[in-house]
């Protein structure tokens, strides 16, 4: 981040996108109209950015936003790097992704920046955990990390993952 002021990073990109485009070359006539869409499109996501910041004052860590793919994050301290900041990537299958930052606020100006700004239920986490699907796909996953180390063979993991199909199964599964 070139900013010190992450709260105004989209502001200062639209605001950086104008300038820099303003002069009178011809090509500068014909790139207006992009610029300027453009440029509105990052006061736009100011806007949405300044609400995420105002629930994150109000609310601090717990809050967790949905992205239009139906995948969640969250900014939590991240335990692996002292005095770091992490977001933390999940969906219905599982956890999926991180990254980490040195500040809260630099996690959670990334999270709006990949599109993570609709803020859900502080139990969506919770709810989706809960579910066959979470704990199929994260068994699985870890079968197949195993069998990446070394632990397994393919035709033991292949017997394995029968078994958790087997022990997933939707007409057999009970919570």
């Amino acid at each position: 981040m070139k900013t010190k002021n992450l709260r105004q990073e989209f502001a200062i990109r639209a605001a950086d996108l104008r300038q820099n485009f303003a002069d009178a070359t011809p090509l500068a006539e014909r790139l207006g109209s992009f610029v300027e869409d453009a440029a509105k499109e990052l006061d736009a996501k100011q806007i949405v950015l300044d609400g995420m910041f105002k629930q994150f004052d109000e609310h601090g860590f717990g809050a967790i936003y949905k992205n239009s793919l139906n995948q969640y994050g969250f900014v939590l301290h991240d335990a692996s790097v002292q005095g770091a900041y992490r977001y933390q990537l999940f969906d219905r299958k599982g956890f999926f992704g991180h990254s980490t930052f040195t500040s809260a606020e630099e996690a959670l100006l990334e999270l709006c920046d990949n599109g993570y700004t609709e803020m859900v239920s502080p139990d969506t986490l919770d709810k989706l955990s809960a579910t066959r699907e979470w704990k199929f796909s994260t068994e699985a996953l870890a079968l197949r990390t195993a069998v990446q180390e070394g632990k397994y063979t393919w035709e033991e993991a292949d017997r394995l993952y029968a078994d958790l199909q087997l022990k997933y199964d939707p007409d057999l599964w009970a919570a």
